[in-house]
């Protein structure tokens, strides 16, 4: 089976972002992009997958073909949280100075002595939760473990279940794994970032395109043979890896290595997504198992925040009339491309599936969206987290916007600040005081 080029569909943003923004679509490559619009009748959900059998356990439990994922949230605070707390009673936080002017942030270091410790502590508490759940409902599926910026986990179980585990001590929370949808790629011209800022901003410190800086993008994944994303800029900036030349994260520490550089120290995917690929009646059967972006809007977002500058490119539309091509040039070229902030460092983490809305395989679920939050935070570099993804009636996950929500607070560290996409909207009365 012959795959489609990996053209990411932007052309229509660059029309109005102009020389500013990047929409990560310049000097199109001729890489393979999988079929994601094939058999569109399928109507699977990849994280539920097959339902569970009609079965009982020994206390008479029975496990039906309702069972989908639910997170748990445990009352302990998670590791980050507990490292920070702990930093602030002793007045020894390790501090970080993140813009001129600002207030020096404490920032949580992974290696630090004591979170190692308690991190063992808390999975032999999540173990000990774990029991006394399938004591109060019988056996329950673990999807993931969440430690560092939340304590929780994700299981599968039936709606009766859920209701139950809400009242197994030490739980805090139970709510429904959901599914989220991408929200539009024109941000930053809807937002009218164009009209407040020409491309590199300088102050006290000079000079400022993101130097420094580690944004984490929670998306599709990353285009990551794409200019944007190269060590080198077109302006010749040579970009410093935080974790040591030659170190990264995910898929690229794990048998992908020529996925990452010094710019993209990270590519990470998660098998809520990638067991999607083993549907040989959507997917080709050589399709690798990584955080490959095979959307195009993870690669949108991506290089709107942190895209290189780019000089001379060339306007390419998708050829729809066939499944491989280098795509059709416009004619137009760009004198200048960037990201918002393109000296900056990314992590791409994949948490959404390739489709669009009509596709078989669609969305970005709660479960997937809490792993990567956690490991961007466990990774000690990340600056930033963006998502633009959006629930059903208010920006971003519903479970983030709540409240006392299960999610925003463990997230909103002190030296992590989470970006999360802006509507052309009225903002919900319940978003929480100082979110974009």
């Amino acid at each position: 089976m012959s795959l489609k080029n990996k053209l990411l569909s932007l052309s229509a943003c660059f029309a109005l972002i102009g020389p500013v923004i990047s929409a990560g679509a310049g000097g199109v490559e001729n890489s393979a992009l999988a079929p994601v619009s094939v058999n569109k009748n399928a109507r699977v959900n990849q994280l539920t997958q097959a339902p569970l059998q009609l079965a009982s356990d020994d206390t008479g439990h029975v496990l039906t073909s309702a069972a989908q994922i639910y997170i748990v949230q445990f009352e302990s605070a998670p590791v980050a949280r507990h490292y920070l707390e702990q930093a602030h009673q002793q007045q020894q936080s390790p501090r970080r100075l993140t813009r001129a002017g600002d207030t020096p942030k404490p920032r949580f270091t992974p290696s630090a002595a004591g979170v190692q410790a308690y991190q063992q502590q808390l999975q032999q508490q999540q173990a000990h939760r774990l029991m006394m759940m399938e004591q109060a409902v019988g056996p329950l599926q673990v999807v993931s473990h969440y430690q560092y910026a939340f304590n929780g986990v994700a299981v599968k179980a039936t709606a009766d279940q859920a209701r139950q585990l809400r009242h197994v001590a030490g739980v805090r929370q139970v709510e429904a794994d959901t599914r989220r949808n991408l929200t539009t790629d024109t941000g930053p011209v809807l937002v009218g970032a164009p009209r407040v800022w020409d491309g590199i901003g300088s102050g006290p410190l000079g000079p400022n395109a993101g130097e420094g800086l580690t944004i984490a993008v929670l998306d599709t994944g990353i285009n990551t043979d794409h200019p944007s994303f190269a060590d080198i800029g077109g302006d010749g900036y040579d970009h410093t890896n935080p974790l040591g030349a030659g170190n990264y994260l995910g898929d690229c520490a794990a048998g992908f290595n020529s996925l990452c550089n010094d710019k993209l120290i990270g590519v990470v995917s998660y098998p809520e997504i990638t067991n999607s690929y083993t549907d040989t009646d959507i997917f080709p059967s050589s399709l690798a198992p990584n955080g490959e972006d095979y959307n195009g809007h993870g690669s949108h977002v991506a290089a709107t925040a942190a895209g290189n500058i780019l000089y001379d490119v060339a306007e390419v539309f998708p050829d729809g009339g066939n499944e491989a091509s280098s795509g059709i040039e416009s004619g137009f070229i760009y004198e200048r491309l960037s990201g918002v902030a393109p000296h900056a460092n990314i992590v791409s983490y994949q948490v959404c599936l390739p489709g669009e809305t009509d596709d078989t395989y669609n969305g970005c679920y709660d479960s997937a969206i809490v792993k990567a939050i956690d490991d961007a935070v466990a990774s000690g570099v990340v600056d930033v987290i963006n998502f633009s993804i959006s629930g059903a009636a208010i920006p971003g996950p519903a479970l983030l916007m709540k409240p006392g929500s299960m999610l925003i607070v463990p997230v909103f560290l002190p030296a992590i600040r989470p970006v999360m996409m802006a509507r052309v909207a009225t903002p919900p009365k319940n978003m929480p005081r100082g979110l974009p």
